[in-house]
């Protein structure tokens, strides 16, 4: 092992936005890579929510990454990281890595950079830096190991592990995918127009969650879910079981629905719940039909809300038992499905963050 100065074995490429004003630029098939595109802890990002044209990489002062080259932020929330999946640009709140031929692997690299993050983070400064410059990466000392084939070896057993969630990731798309197109042909095609007709609160529990703030959190491994479109921070104990619906109940993503396959504890959220797992998973799927209309019913100038009569009073179309039978038989086991997937990733990813540490500094030792 070997401590260098980060400047010394990498190439730096600094980011850039094409002017905004000029619509021949934006658009196109170029992706073009903010911190919101990548903030996720995995390993690769292969998508972007904007887009450029060649043009507007031309010119512009933004440059295109290399696959497997690494992005890292920034400003805002510093130092998160990952690997390219395909050429793209991106803005200049984030730098390009790419680390020198025959001196470090840039998959190594992008390992080596992750466990700095994390140790500098455990020591309480929260960030790398309050915002990275040029300059930064010249007092950025990192544990290295010198030979390039051991680096190769070490960077292949953790992108295993990595390679593992996205592929898993993949399959739960897919799989949600395929409930999507189920529903749609079940109960929006060919619904039923002489089903009854209830309010979600005649048919779900429909229940606000129960405050609670970072600083009375509880060390331990549960999801709180607040008003953010993710879990906020953990928590030892839980409210609510698993296969549970989350709306957000305040902030700018007031109403935005999500569906949790672990038991989580629900705060500054309301929760809906069916009686049984397949009426659930049938609400879900009702529910995101009219995310539009409840996103609309976000009450409030300062800080917008919206409160659990709001979903109370939405007219239902209720399914016979009948068919609930016959699609639960479908459902359920595509949900257990993605459920399963998505355990064994978060043990996949303890996994990787308990070997990465001892693999960077040599405790485990690589023939």
């Amino acid at each position: 092992m070997s401590k260098v100065i980060l400047n010394e074995i990498i190439q730096i490429i600094s980011g850039g936005t094409p002017k905004t004003s000029v619509d021949e630029y934006w658009n196109g098939n170029i992706g073009w890579l903010s911190i919101n595109d990548f903030n996720n802890d995995l390993r690769k990002v292969y998508s972007s929510e904007k887009t450029i044209t060649e043009k507007g990489l031309n010119e512009s002062s933004t440059k295109l990454l290399e696959i497997d080259d690494i992005i890292i932020s920034a400003r805002g929330t510093v130092g998160v990281l990952a690997q390219i999946g395909k050429p793209m640009a991106f803005n200049q709140s984030c730098f390009g890595l790419r680390g020198k031929k025959g001196v470090v692997d840039n998959t190594y690299l992008y390992y080596a950079l992750k466990n700095y993050v994390s140790n500098i983070q455990k020591k309480g400064q929260g960030s790398v830096f309050n915002t990275i410059n040029l300059d930064s990466f010249k007092l950025m000392e990192i544990d290295i190991e010198t030979d390039l084939s051991t680096q190769q070896k070490i960077a292949s057993i953790l992108s295993a592990l990595d390679d593992k969630i996205e592929l898993n990731n993949a399959i739960n798309d897919n799989l949600e995918a395929l409930t999507k197109t189920i529903y749609d042909y079940w109960f929006v095609q060919n619904a039923d127009k002489k089903w009854e007709v209830k309010t979600i609160d005649e048919y779900a529990e429909v229940t606000k969650g129960d405050l609670i703030t970072a600083k009375e959190a509880k060390t331990g491994n549960i999801k709180v879910v607040a008003a953010g479109v993710d879990y906020s921070y953990l928590h030892s104990e839980y409210n609510r079981l698993e296969n549970t619906i989350t709306i957000s109940g305040s902030g700018a993503n007031a109403g935005f629905i999500n569906f949790w396959r672990e038991p989580i504890f629900a705060s500054d959220c309301i929760t809906v719940r069916g009686k049984t797992d397949i009426e659930t998973i049938l609400l879900l799927h009702y529910l995101k039909l009219v995310q539009a209309h409840i996103l609309k019913q976000a009450k409030g100038s300062a800080q917008p809300h919206v409160y659990p009569s709001d979903i109370k009073v939405l007219s239902y179309a209720v399914p016979p038992q009948k068919i609930l039978n016959e699609v639960e038989k479908i459902f359920v086991p595509l949900n257990n499905q993605i459920a399963n997937n998505l355990q064994q990733n978060q043990q996949l990813s303890a996994l990787r963050d308990w070997l990465l540490p001892m693999l960077m500094n040599g405790q485990i030792t690589i023939r």
